[in-house]
């Protein structure tokens, strides 16, 4: 293994420019087996620091925490982060005949190994309009990274703009994800803007791309390169050379993605996977939602979104690599790769209730509509205390350790073999002696959601008030965001747990397609959404 001098020196220092701080990690050498551990957004500056003067090369890093980059946005007055290493000048093909040189000016781009072991960097800012080779890497050669989340980012830049990296060459990018906005005038991708000899596999991206000439949803502009298991539901838009995955491509393969984001085009070589580029680039089971990319070919939404149809995901890894997202949670009913994860994995109980009595809160709430984890049980919280002292395998409770005209608050939580959700909805309940009258306040104004979910032919909405409101109304509409249902309009509502029955039928009394919906309540001054799954 190569030594660094020059790294164990710089790890004694801490570089400070303005409110800029870099910090050396305080753990690792760089080594493989024992790689810089990036725990903050000063580790993560020291990298970008260190990396303007010094190579990379044969260097670890691991990202051992989430970092909130948000104070990025203050930075050199108002450019916000500085990426890591520096344009270099990447050959590009002319024409079928280029050769990859070898002998590229590689200059000081990021050359080593960066994993963030499954953690985000949140909120990362960077307007450099008038820069080439932007993103949280300015350039990468010859080196992986992995396992890294982008998430609320914003980023602007001129040519080869990305949200992980703007310019890359022989890289690995493997598991990771950008959320956020990307813009600049060419070469712009949510992921990476220009790559070459490439291999991108299990990654997605969402948010917005916009630019000039060769933008995409993933990547901006690619050749000689591999890429397999990706997905993005990023609105893209451009001039020339527009595509939901790639902007312009060159002799690069593509299986197994799909592609949903609104693509907008103003002039030539755009299309819903690949915008332009030559005929030996070449797409395998791919596909395209003609709904929503606004191209006049590929699939519907009822065809590509649970349950999947026949000729759409033909031959995906659903054992290894891709999830059925079966009750729409997670990603809106398309598959998923297996590495993501999500904060409402282990989906609370629904609609909890609470009647009171004498000395008596009874509780009453319904099973989380989650068939993909085993449930054990619920466990009931007080005041944030739980109360039972074995775990629950009904859906009600007796809480009889109350004290009348006394108010408590309560919540209920799954428990799936895996772990324990989040709360439900939450209830006040006041216990009242038989002389007086109950009192139950619902916790907050809440769509609670509705039951069963997914439901046929019909559904019980359930919402509370925490007051008295002027107007309330709620609607259902369908995925592409069309009116289908008024069930309330707008009209006084009072305090309290209140219920409607949706009959799966729409306001011309025509019944609903399989496929999801929402139920949106408007109250002054707010308004909820709940997603819900017709089958049939």
């Amino acid at each position: 293994m190569k030594t660094h001098s020059v790294t164990v020196l710089l790890t004694l220092l801490a570089v400070t420019l303005g409110a800029q701080t870099a910090t050396p990690p305080s753990e690792g050498d760089g080594s493989e087996t024992n790689p810089y551990q990036i725990t903050s957004l000063e580790n993560l500056y020291w990298l970008s620091v260190y990396q303007s003067s010094n190579l990379t090369e044969d260097l670890y890093f691991i990202q051992t925490d989430d970092i909130d980059a948000s104070e990025t946005i203050n930075w050199f007055d108002g450019e916000g982060w500085e990426p890591i290493g520096e344009y270099c000048d990447f050959a590009m093909p002319l024409d079928k005949r280029g050769v990859l040189p070898v002998n590229r000016n590689r200059g000081f781009s990021f050359m080593g190994y960066y994993d963030g072991q499954g953690h985000t960097i949140d909120g990362l800012y960077i307007n450099r309009p008038d820069e080439s080779a932007v993103g949280l890497f300015a350039s990468a050669c010859c080196g992986t990274i992995r396992n890294l989340g982008l998430t609320s980012l914003t980023v602007i830049g001129d040519e080869e703009v990305g949200g992980l990296v703007g310019q890359a060459s022989d890289v690995l990018i493997e598991n990771c994800f950008v959320e956020g906005d990307v813009s600049g005038n060419m070469y712009v991708g949510v992921l990476s803007g220009f790559n070459i000899s490439m291999e991108i596999t299990k990654c997605y991206t969402k948010g917005s791309v916009s630019g000039q000439f060769t933008i995409g949803g993933i990547m901006g502009y690619i050749c000689w390169s591999y890429t397999n298991n990706l997905y993005t539901h990023a609105e893209v838009s451009g001039l020339n050379g527009v595509g939901g995955i790639a902007g312009i491509s060159w002799e690069t393969s593509y299986w197994y993605c799909y592609v949903t984001g609104a693509i907008t085009h103003t002039g030539q070589f755009s299309g819903a996977i690949i915008g332009g580029g030559n005929e030996t680039s070449t797409t395998h089971r791919c596909y395209s939602n003609m709904e929503t990319t606004g191209f006049p070919y590929g699939w519907t939404t009822e065809e590509m979104t649970y349950p999947y149809a026949d000729n759409v995901y033909i031959n995906w890894d659903f054992e290894n690599i891709w999830v059925e997202d079966v009750y729409m949670f997670h990603n809106d009913g398309y598959p998923y790769l297996s590495w993501q994860a999500f904060y409402f994995e282990f989906i609370p109980p629904a609609s909890l209730s609470a009647v009171p009595g004498d000395e008596i809160v009874t509780l009453n709430w319904h099973e989380p509509p989650d068939s993909l984890r085993t449930l054990l049980g619920y466990n009931v919280y007080r005041d944030d205390e739980q109360i039972n002292e074995e775990l629950l395998t009904v859906t009600e409770y007796h809480d009889t350790d109350v004290i009348n005209k006394v108010t408590y608050r309560y919540y209920v939580t799954a428990l799936y073999d895996e772990g324990e959700s989040g709360p439900s909805n939450r209830v006040l309940a006041t216990p009242f002696s038989s002389s007086s009258e109950p009192e139950i306040i619902p916790f907050r104004t809440e769509l609670l959601g509705n039951y069963p979910n997914p439901f046929n032919p019909e559904t019980v909405i359930e919402y509370s008030l925490s007051e008295d409101v002027a107007k309330l109304s709620l609607k259902i509409y369908n995925i592409r965001g069309q009116l289908v249902r008024t069930l309330i309009p707008a009209s006084p509502h009072s305090a309290g747990i209140h219920q409607i029955v949706w009959d799966g039928n729409t306001d011309q009394e025509k019944p609903a397609t399989s496929g999801v919906y929402f139920s949106r309540m408007t109250t002054p001054g707010r308004e909820q959404v709940r997603k819900m799954l017709l089958l049939k």
